[in-house]
């Protein structure tokens, strides 16, 4: 269903946090939801939903990745 890979990672000291960037693969006509990308981090990464922010879906137009 979806292919996630880690494309950046830096820590951020301030908000005592890492910020992530990923590629997302995905079949379907419809580029997933947040919630369903939430999901799928919080599986990949083994760590609770309520933890995780996604802030963006940039879909590549007539793409199946974001």
């Amino acid at each position: 269903m979806h292919e996630l890979s880690l494309v950046h990672e830096k820590m951020n000291p301030v908000l005592k946090r890492k910020d992530m960037v990923f590629n997302l693969s995905y079949t379907g006509k419809t580029t997933p939801s947040h919630v369903a990308v939430k999901k799928k981090l919080a599986e990949k990464l083994k760590i609770q939903e309520p933890l995780i922010v996604v802030r963006h879906i940039h879909q590549a137009y007539g793409f199946a990745h974001a």
